[in-house]
Order: C-alpha cells, then sequence, then structure tokens
C-alpha cells in the first residue's frame, strides 16, 4: 500500500478545520444540466473543455466548483450571504487550465515530485497552514500532537467526545480524507510549480554583484538640475496642422503596434427586474395589514404580541447590540428618540417601508463622539493656513453658525458641503491629534486649531455616547412577483423569436420602444456586460445571431445580437484616427518647440551658469529640481525618463545642448550629485541582488507561462453547462 493512501486511511478530524485556509482549487455552483445530460449521454463523461487536447470533464470542474461554493460557505458567519458563484467559476476554470499546463510543461522538462517529498511536508515539515491547529499562544508547535491525529484516527474519535453521535464522528473522518487528498494535490501543484520555475528562470536568476552595486549606486543617486523648458502646453492644439496623409503615414510607419485580437461586439435591448404595478399595491397591502393589527389593540404588551407575530410572518429580524456608530442614520433617527419597546412604523426608507420596536439599549465600553470640523490645508504654507484658522475659531467662538462657517472655508469638500459634519465616530477612525482633542472636549464645545498632516482643523463636538442598542424591525418593499419575471421573459422571448424569424433588431425595437445599446468591441476570454458567458457565446456565432434571453445578476434580461466581427489581424485605421491625430500633434509640438531651444541655446551656450540666462533674454524662465533620481517623475511636468536619464548621466555644470524628451525640450545643468555612501552601498546591495533575483526570476517565470497559455489550444464550453459566469 502507498504512503499516501496509507495517510488518506489515517486521516485526523483537526485537519479539517484548516484545509479550507489552503485549499484553492475547490468551489461550488448549481449548473442544471439535466437536459444537456439527458441529450448527450453520461454526466461521467462529458467534457466541459480541453487544453492541448487533454479533456478536462464536467464531472471534474462541477465538483471542484461545489467544493470551493461550500468552503466559502464555512467561511462567512453570515448564513444568508449570497456566494458569487459567477466568480467562483471563473476561478475554478482559471485553476484548472493553469493545473494541467502546468502537468503537461513539468512532464515536458521532466519535473517530477515523487510520494516522499510530499510525505516529507506533511511530516516532517509541515507548511504554516498545517501547523496553526497545533500552535500554541507562544508560538510553540507541538509536533508529536500533530503527528499523533495524523496518525491515529482513532484519537480524533477520543477528542470528539460522548456528545457527538458515532455517526458524526465517521463523517468527520470521511470530510477529512477528502481534504487530505485535495492536500496532497495542493502540494504537488505546488511542488510542480517550484521545479517549473526553477527550471524556467535559472539562467536569469544569476546577478553580477559588480553589476548590481553600479545599480545600486546609479538608482540611488540623486542630482539639483537647472533647466529651462520648452514644454508642449506652450502650443495649442489648433496651432498645428494634422493632415490625413499624416494620420495614413504615422498609421503605416507603426503598424506593428495596432496588431490586434478577433474581436466581437453586441447590439442589446435590456428588460429592467423591477417590481410592477400589482407587485407595488401587493406591498402596500401587507403595509395596511401590519398597521390596521397594530392600531388594534393600544396595551404595549398586546403590541408586542402583534409585532412579534408579524415578524414571523413577513420576514422581520432582530439585531442584536450594536454602537450606535454602526446603525445607519435613517434608523437611528428613529432609535433615539424611542423608549424601550416603543414601535414606529409605518416609515419610507431608502429601500422600502419599515417598523422598528426598541427592544433594549445599554451603555457600552467604546465610546463614540459624534463631530463637525472646519479643515484648512498647508497648501499656501503652514503659517497662512495658522492664519485663517485662527481666524475662523475666532468667528466660531463669537457665535457665528458653524456650519455655515464649514461651508464657507473647508477645504474638506466632502465634508463641508454637510456642514463640516462627520458624524458618529470611534477611537482609531481619525488622525491621533483630531482623535485626542475630539475625545477630550465635551459636547458643545469648539477646539482647535488642532494640527495634523492634512493641516489645521477647528473641531465642534456635538455629541458624545457610548450607547448601544437592541432592535428589531419589518421591512416591506415591493419585490418582483413571479408573475411579473414571467411576464417579463415572455416579452424578452417574443422580441427574440421576432428577430429570429427575419425581423430588424432595430427596426422591432424602435416599434416596441425599446432602447437599442451597443457594447464596445471586445477579445475573446473578455466579459461583456460583466458576464464570460455572453463573450463566449459571441465568439461561438455568426453575426446577426439573436441570442436567448439572458438574466445577468442585478442587471435585467438581456436580448443580445453579434452585431460586428473583426478577424483583421489590425485595427482599422478609422478607429485609430483620434489617436494618432493626438500623437502627431504632439510630435509636431516638438518640431517647433525644436526650433525654440535651439535659439535659446545659442544665447545661452556661453555662460558658465544656466541661471543667468534671464540676463541674456528676460523671457527665458529657469526652473529648478532637486534630488532627482531616476524614477521618470519630473516634478510639475509629469513622466519624463528623457529628463531624469540625462539628470544622472550628464556631467557636473555643463550646460546641455537641446535634448527632446517626451513632454518637450530641455535645455539641463546638473550643479550637483550625491551618490549613496560607501558603507550604505556596502549593504544595500547585498539586499539589492537578492531583490533582482526575486524580481528576474518571477518575471522569467510568469514571461514563460503567459506565452505558454497564449499558445495552448484552450476549448472552453462551459456555456454548454452555466449560463451565470
Amino acid at each position: 500500500m502507498g504512503t499516501m493512501e496509507k495517510m488518506r486511511q489515517t486521516s485526523p478530524y483537526f485537519l479539517a478545520a484548516f484545509a479550507i485556509l489552503f485549499v484553492g482549487f475547490m468551489v461550488a455552483s448549481d449548473a442544471d444540466i439535466s437536459n444537456l445530460i439527458n441529450k448527450r449521454g453520461s454526466i461521467a463523461t462529458e467534457v466541459i473543455g480541453s487544453v492541448n487536447g487533454e479533456d478536462i470533464l464536467y464531472k471534474d470542474f462541477d465538483q471542484k466548483v461545489k467544493e470551493l461554493m461550500e468552503q466559502k460557505r464555512k467561511q462567512t458567519s453570515d448564513p444568508n450571504a449570497q456566494i458569487d458563484e459567477d466568480q467562483i467559476i471563473n476561478q475554478v476554470w482559471s485553476q484548472m487550465v493553469d493545473e494541467t499546463l502546468l502537468k503537461q510543461e513539468a512532464k515536458k522538462a521532466g519535473v517530477m515530485v515523487s510520494d516522499e517529498e510530499i510525505l516529507d511536508v506533511m511530516l516532517d515539515n509541515p507548511p504554516d497552514y498545517l501547523r496553526k491547529s497545533f500552535t500554541d499562544s507562544a508560538g510553540n508547535f507541538n509536533k508529536q500532537a500533530y503527528l499523533e491525529i495524523v496518525t491515529d484516527p482513532e484519537k480524533i474519535r477520543g477528542a470528539l467526545g460522548t456528545n457527538v453521535s458515532e455517526e458524526e464522528k465517521q463523517k468527520i473522518i470521511e470530510d477529512f480524507k477528502v481534504n487530505l487528498i485535495n492536500i496532497e494535490k495542493y502540494l504537488r501543484q505546488q511542488k510542480l510549480a517550484e521545479g517549473l520555475i526553477g527550471v524556467v528562470s535559472s539562467s536569469v536568476s544569476q546577478v553580477s554583484p559588480l553589476y548590481a552595486k553600479e545599480k545600486y549606486i546609479y538608482d540611488y543617486t540623486s542630482s539639483d538640475v537647472d533647466f529651462l523648458y520648452f514644454g508642449r502646453d506652450q502650443i495649442q492644439d489648433n496651432q498645428i496642422q494634422v493632415t490625413e496623409k499624416d494620420i495614413a503615414d504615422y498609421y503605416d510607419k507603426h503598424k506593428e503596434s495596432f496588431k490586434q485580437k478577433p474581436q466581437r461586439r453586441l447590439k442589446y435591448i435590456k428588460f429592467d427586474i423591477a417590481p410592477s404595478v400589482d407587485d407595488t399595491i401587493r406591498a402596500g397591502k401587507k403595509v395596511d395589514r401590519i398597521t390596521a393589527d397594530l392600531n388594534s389593540v393600544t396595551s404595549l404588551l398586546a403590541k408586542d404580541s402583534v409585532f412579534d407575530l408579524k415578524m414571523g410572518e413577513y420576514g422581520g429580524s432582530t439585531q442584536d447590540f450594536q454602537l450606535i456608530k454602526d446603525i445607519p442614520e435613517y434608523k437611528l433617527n428613529l432609535l433615539q428618540k424611542m423608549n424601550k419597546n416603543d414601535i414606529v412604523g409605518p416609515v419610507m426608507i431608502p429601500n422600502g417601508i419599515i417598523y422598528l420596536r426598541l427592544d433594549d439599549t445599554r451603555s457600552g465600553t467604546n465610546e463614540v463622539v459624534k463631530a463637525s470640523h472646519i479643515l484648512i490645508n498647508f497648501s499656501k504654507g503652514k503659517d497662512s493656513a495658522k492664519a485663517e484658522a485662527d481666524m475662523i475659531m475666532a468667528k466660531a467662538k463669537a457665535g457665528e453658525d458653524f456650519a455655515t462657517l464649514a461651508r464657507q472655508y473647508s477645504q474638506d469638500k466632502g465634508s463641508a458641503a454637510q456642514g463640516g459634519d462627520l458624524g458618529y465616530f470611534a477611537k482609531g477612525a481619525m488622525v491621533k491629534p483630531f482623535e485626542d482633542a475630539a475625545f477630550a472636549a465635551e459636547p458643545g464645545f469648539i477646539v482647535g486649531p488642532v494640527e495634523s498632516q492634512f493641516g489645521y482643523h477647528i473641531i465642534k463636538v456635538v455629541d458624545k455616547k457610548s450607547d448601544e442598542m437592541k432592535y428589531s424591525e419589518i421591512i416591506i418593499n415591493p419585490t418582483v412577483s413571479t408573475t411579473t419575471k414571467n411576464m417579463i421573459f415572455r416579452n424578452a422571448y417574443a422580441f427574440q423569436k421576432q428577430v429570429e424569424e427575419g425581423n430588424s433588431f432595430d427596426n422591432l425595437a424602435e416599434k416596441s420602444k425599446y432602447k437599442v445599446q451597443q457594447t464596445m468591441f471586445f477579445t475573446k476570454g473578455t466579459p461583456v456586460l460583466s458576464s464570460q458567458y455572453l463573450s463566449d457565446l459571441a465568439f461561438d456565432s455568426e453575426s446577426g445571431t439573436c441570442f436567448q434571453p439572458t438574466e445577468l445578476k442585478n442587471q435585467g434580461v438581456f436580448v443580445c445580437m453579434v452585431s460586428d466581427i473583426r478577424e483583421d489581424k489590425y485595427r482599422p485605421l478609422k478607429d485609430m484616427k483620434e489617436y494618432i491625430k493626438a500623437q502627431v500633434t504632439n510630435i509636431k509640438k516638438l518640431d517647433v518647440l525644436k526650433s525654440k531651444a535651439a535659439d535659446a541655446y545659442s544665447k545661452i551656450s556661453g555662460l558658465d551658469a544656466l541661471s543667468k540666462a534671464g540676463t541674456i533674454d528676460p523671457s527665458l524662465t529657469v526652473k529648478s529640481l532637486a534630488g532627482v533620481q531616476n524614477t521618470g517623475n519630473v516634478q510639475g511636468i509629469g513622466e519624463d525618463f528623457v529628463f531624469t536619464t540625462n539628470a544622472t548621466n550628464l556631467p557636473i555644470q555643463t550646460i546641455s545642448e537641446p535634448i527632446r524628451g517626451t513632454m518637450g525640450y530641455y535645455i539641463m545643468q546638473v550643479k550637483s550629485r550625491v551618490s549613496p555612501p560607501t558603507e550604505s552601498v556596502n549593504t544595500g546591495y547585498l539586499q539589492y541582488i537578492s531583490k533582482m533575483k526575486k524580481d528576474n526570476y518571477q518575471k522569467e517565470f510568469y514571461q514563460w507561462f503567459g506565452k505558454v497559455k497564449e499558445n495552448a489550444t484552450i476549448v472552453d464550453q462551459r456555456m454548454k453547462f452555466y449560463r451565470d459566469y
């Protein structure tokens, strides 16, 4: 019997609890494929896709989808939380394709992973996610306990105690066996990837110490620069003439940069899934019934009983004690006016009608503050900001309306529109100086100016609370009934059927008063209208094909038609015209600036310092930058590596000839240059070597694997099994 097979038979309960932390290949979904299976044969042999001719079976795919869905459910504390099935289906597909490609490439490269390697990890060198449940608060790993549980399933039974039935214990053990197999698969996949990375990246992972030292010095060298700048922004677009020939010539010269993959475009109409008039009337009748029943009794106890009854009838809920800062404002405004056991409603809220009951209040330990503020930032300098803040503080202290002052002066535009109101906040929500001042002041007091990294704050403390509230609610909103949804789909199918019978999509939509919309062009594998299903369907269909109505989550029901197909190798000139015109305009601007820069250089080239250029020609404005490194960032101008490269390389104190950059022309003089000190170089470059190796290692592998994936023959037939992905 193989080693891994033995381990599968001795699978511990406790590992199941943390297997979900790393088994990233498992996911879940409920695909209705019964009709497909009935038509095509056994589910055991159905193929959902293939990679270089190697089939991916639907049963394997769907099993992984279901497993990851279950893992997601276990990880959420809310049993009613919606799991994003679309995302999971796409995640599993991507993972299974990558798995298959890795196995294929590993086989070609002769990379193998033995059972002994996996056993070594599982028993002798378990990674952190396996150690976690056997590590105490001091960080000590109890390896003996770990090994006992891994190798003796009976200890699992004993650990579960007498409150767990034998049937449940057996299920726990069986579930763990499945998890253990998944752990093995994960580790094997990880080891394969590591082996392939080593093979692919070994040639680029070597870094010369001398090169690393020189690059470290180069990258951390900074220069102080004076320069004349002749920028593209000095010439208006309407001063430049770009002809059709200019555009065509640029297109021909740069045609390779306009390569494209096959593309599709859809036109579509959308049917909103919204409550009908009848649905709204039904919701109104529910409100009437609740209100009438509450009004039919007079005592608080009787109303309380009716409220409980209606909660059960209409899906009400109880919210356990919450800090007031965590309660939605529209609810809080009602609850703060209520006494214990009071019931209010019906009240209109953003998503319907609400009935509220205040069940209880208590004083918590976490105080919250409600405050307003006025912010004056440092954009005009610190002294100027302080003077303005002092002036506003004086106005506030004199009794002027704080909200009006905030709207007039505050540079925090978000809160200024609300009169400076920041609502309730707890400790840790604001920067420390602001927090300290707000929590130290009493309600009604105005404090400041308080300095923070953002500027000077004037703070008005409005309220302080440590209250927590427990409340129950019934929310009634118009929901889409089955009848309404059926009607929406009937209308959508009727439209699609008429198009299928030969009617014009556009004419029929106009006649029916439906709005026709169109997507952008998209490539294979790119979701359209947030749906990979529609994208796949478009590439599997001919031009003019009208798809059956498709419901897209949180969007509506769509009837789509393939309106355009592009198989051309290059993007057409007409699509690139505006882009090319902008590029040619910039080139021509630089051509105009060339003569201006040359003229300026002829005047100042004999100077010993560029800073004196204004004495020769007052129109020449010399700019200065300190500490320029070769990062491409030119303060006040934008990104231009031509400038920063020359700042790092030009001889010191020499006035350069005009240099053509991306943003304009420059005449530069490096005044001084500082390289990192020797001791910094001697320690820093060793870390640099490590970083460069890692960067090269990963970059080379991912570039290689991306190319492998691009050149692979990948057949994706998910659209035959799923719609929502």
